[in-house]
């Protein structure tokens, strides 16, 4: 089933598979006095817990200042293998457009859209499309969005606006036994 309609001259993702953020965390005093917290918001979603507990979660792990954007690849050594929630972090691939930033990752692979035959990265509406099931983190420059079975959560304009964006990589949130 696609994810993606078109309204007009634009691509938009169907109702049902996009959540606001903001929706998640209205009247939540810490989060109405932030900016620049997508990642704090996408381990809100992908762990299933509140912004407040992402939020200093993100803090500890991530070195993240309050009101300032989050360095993920500088730190993702330190939340590999963590566990919150019942759920434990994975780097699940990355785009063979950034495969220099992850030569010490000899295990991981190259995460790449099957439908091409060169090695080619996903962007976010291909990966939404190719991912029905699980819960993960998505990365592109310089943002962060979570995909819960298929389901994207973002910015409310990033419904149409961000579907071609690359995907750099992804990690993936399983449950732990």
């Amino acid at each position: 089933m696609k994810k993606v309609e078109l309204i007009g001259n634009t691509k938009v993702i169907k109702d049902e598979y996009f959540i606001n953020y903001n929706t998640l965390t209205q009247n939540q005093r810490l989060a109405e006095n932030e900016t620049n917290d997508c990642v704090v918001k996408s381990f809100m979603v992908a762990f299933g817990i509140n912004y407040d507990t992402s939020h200093k979660w993100v803090m500890k792990y991530f070195k993240r200042n309050t009101r300032k954007g989050t360095y993920t690849r500088l730190y993702l050594d330190s939340v590999l293998g963590k566990i919150k929630n019942g759920y434990k972090l994975k780097l699940k691939g990355y785009s063979p457009s950034h495969d220099f930033s992850f030569r010490d990752y000899p295990k991981t692979r190259l995460l790449t859209n099957p439908k091409y035959k060169k090695p080619t990265s996903y962007t976010v509406s291909s990966f939404l499309e190719n991912h029905p099931i699980g819960r993960f983190i998505v990365i592109v420059d310089a943002h962060a969005y979570a995909v819960v079975n298929g389901v994207m959560y973002g910015n409310e304009d990033e419904r149409y606006k961000s579907l071609a964006r690359r995907v750099c990589y992804v990690l993936e949130v399983v449950k732990t036994p």
